[in-house]
């Protein structure tokens, strides 16, 4: 009910936020990896997701996730 409110006084409404959020098999095109592996990394909490009923992720969250594990250039 707050999350509703809070949308609506932003001017959004939840399936305009649920449309912004990734299903597993978006984030495994985007990391190239399996959906299996997206779950994995989602039961370990080594990347965010949103459990409304459904699993989905933010894109903050995938970005996240990748800016945690990139690997610096030493050049």
């Amino acid at each position: 009910m707050t999350a509703y409110k809070f949308t609506q006084e932003k001017g959004q409404n939840m399936t305009e936020l649920n449309k912004k959020l990734l299903k597993a098999t978006e984030v495994a095109e985007i990391l190239n990896i399996s959906r299996s592996k997206v779950y994995l990394l989602k039961d370990r909490r080594q990347i965010g997701f949103v459990d409304d009923g459904y699993i989905r992720f933010s894109h903050e969250d995938v970005a996240e996730y990748i800016e945690k594990h990139r690997v610096k250039a030493i050049a």
